[in-house]
């Protein structure tokens, strides 16, 4: 099967899927929250695994049932991990205990979540990958020891009814493994894309490793000369599709292999993070990716194969409020080759669906955010777009505080007027509506709940009210409360290649150290501040100004937090 892809268009539709259908998107929930891991069931509905992270360590699975989203708390912790259903639209997960560094395989048994320890040999379960076989049974790619020890390798795992299996499928150079993926062929043997560092020569590559039923091959399939985002599928041929991202020159490239060897081509020329791949009825490749917008804030486009050109769809027009796909794209197709997209949105990082159909109501939740003021006040905002017009009467905001496993198993329902409080089937934690009066102003709203305490996390529910006793909800958010801290901060110039100015007005004398977390929500550097800055100071006064240098270059480039004191964050973005 030869593809001579070479022509590309920025079309206004998807080829081969029916006019009358539009790009929507919902924001599954936002505020420390990273995800997602998408498939799609045999009724066409998706599922989603997305996970709460900085502190809060929540993994949550959710899917929507026609009605509602449901949502179930699997486990407390957060870390990689990847989602697959199977044949009974049952979900099946990979993950790693950050905590003690393993690979786990997590699946449900009736009501309740299973897991499994697969290899808990110091460093493992990184960048990890899952697929199921013909039996049902599960196939892991992974991570051994990356990072913090000598041997860091690409492994390989897979269950055969009665027992786990692993192995070493490369380990020539110091560094492999890296971002992995992974699809089975028609005899059920794995087929692996990864990233492959040669610190010797400073090469970098997009790898491919294989089983032909006696041993691994192993090859390269592109040079590169950074961070590269992968992902694979086998067709009926067992030919390999590969989509990535080469960071060189910020291109997504497509590359499958026939005659043995591997034709390459470059689909758009602005890619800026992952990519994820699947093959249409045709078996026709479809690339969902990070790129940008016309306003220059990420977005996500799709690209579809249609026999002779490339079609190209932006998703979602940002309107410069959210970057979305940098770190984590997914997407499966539904039985009528319809795209349904799970990323990441940085900005007021949240989880999003991305899909091309049928609206799940007549409203789409642009934006729903919700910050601390003060110690004992919340500010919450949100953006809608909608075809109902006059139709809709106002809002009602729903607070609940979130204790140690909340999330657990909360139907997401229509709330008839009248009813203040939301009961879950589970546990006695319940939503309280936060407004006595009905919410009405223009979009964009906005609305203060003055009615919380310190130092405590809260989710806050958002109802639109479409007339008579009934709402339709449209999303939720998650803010923690705080104690005032005594001092305020700047970092600058931000972006930055790497040094940052840390301007502070108030006393920092009790803050010795200043944590740096990436995107996933991974502590990445510790830099110490006792004695390192040229601080003026008015003691007398009880006044403390000054100004002090955060030394990151050691970090490669993207998005960090930075935690200063007990409640103060910062994101910085370090772009050379």
């Amino acid at each position: 099967m030869k593809y001579f892809l070479t022509a590309i268009f920025i079309t206004a539709i998807v080829c081969g899927i029916a006019i009358s259908y539009e790009w929507h998107h919902y924001i599954l929930n936002s505020g420390l929250h990273y995800g997602g891991y998408i498939d799609i069931d045999t009724e066409d509905r998706p599922h989603i695994l997305y996970y709460q992270n900085f502190g809060y360590d929540k993994l949550i699975y959710t899917y929507y049932d026609e009605y509602e989203w449901i949502e179930e708390y699997v486990d407390d912790w957060y870390g990689d991990c990847s989602m697959v259903l199977d044949d009974q639209d049952n979900p099946h997960i990979s993950l790693r205990d950050w905590v003690n560094k393993d690979l786990m395989y997590c699946y449900k048994d009736g009501d309740e979540w299973v897991v499994e320890l697969v290899d808990d040999e110091e460093d493992s379960g990184a960048y990890n990958d899952i697929v199921l076989d013909s039996n049902g049974y599960p196939h892991i790619s992974y991570a051994h020891s990356y990072v913090y020890l000598e041997d860091k390798d690409l492994r390989y795992a897979y269950f055969d009814g009665s027992e786990w299996h692993k192995e070493v499928v490369d380990d020539e150079y110091e560094r492999q493994g890296y971002r992995t993926s992974i699809a089975l062929d028609s005899s059920d043997y794995p087929h692996i894309t990864y990233e492959k560092d040669d610190d010797y020569s400073n090469n970098e590559y997009l790898s491919y490793a294989h089983w032909n039923g006696d041993e691994w091959i192993l090859e390269n399939i592109d040079y590169v000369d950074d961070r590269i985002y992968s992902s694979i599928v086998i067709d009926s041929q067992d030919i390999p599709h590969v989509a990535y991202f080469n960071y060189d020159n910020y291109d997504l490239m497509y590359a499958y292999r026939e005659d043995g060897e591997w034709h390459k081509e470059v689909v758009d020329d602005e890619c800026y993070g992952d990519v994820s791949i699947a093959l249409d009825s045709n078996e026709y490749p479809c690339i969902a990716y990070c790129s940008m917008d016309e306003n220059w804030f990420l977005t996500i486009r799709y690209a579809h194969w249609n026999g002779s050109s490339w079609d190209i769809d932006i998703t979602v027009d940002t309107g410069g409020n959210c970057d979305l796909g940098q770190y984590l794209v997914e997407m499966a197709l539904d039985s009528e080759d319809r795209p349904h997209i799970a990323c990441d949105e940085w900005h007021d990082f949240g989880a999003w669906y991305i899909w091309y159909g049928d609206p799940l109501n007549d409203i789409t939740l642009l934006s729903f955010t919700a910050e601390p003021s003060g110690a004992s006040a919340v500010n919450l905002r949100w953006s809608i777009s909608t075809d109902e017009g006059d139709n809709i009467s106002g809002f009602n905001l729903y607070r609940r505080e979130l204790q140690e496993g909340a999330i657990h198993k909360l139907r997401i329902q229509h709330i008839h007027e009248g009813d203040d409080t939301y009961h879950r089937t589970d546990a006695d934690i319940q939503w309280h509506k936060v407004n006595s009066t009905i919410i009405t102003g223009t979009n964009p709203y906005s609305y203060t709940d003055t009615g919380v305490a310190e130092n405590t996390q809260y989710e806050y529910k958002l109802e639109a009210v479409m007339g008579g006793d009934s709402g339709e909800t449209l999303g939720t958010t998650t803010v923690e409360t705080g104690n005032p801290e005594s001092f305020e901060v700047t970092l600058y110039p931000n972006p930055s290649s790497g040094i940052f100015i840390m301007k502070y007005n108030g006393d920092i004398s009790g803050i010795g150290e200043i944590n740096i977390y990436d995107i996933s929500g991974r502590l990445v550097d510790v830099v110490e501040i006792l004695g390192n800055d040229n601080r003026a100071s008015d003691t007398k006064a009880g006044l403390y100004e000054g100004e002090l240098m955060l030394d990151l270059t050691t970090l490669s480039d993207g998005l960090y937090i930075v935690n200063i004191g007990d409640n103060l964050q910062k994101r910085v973005l370090i772009c050379r």
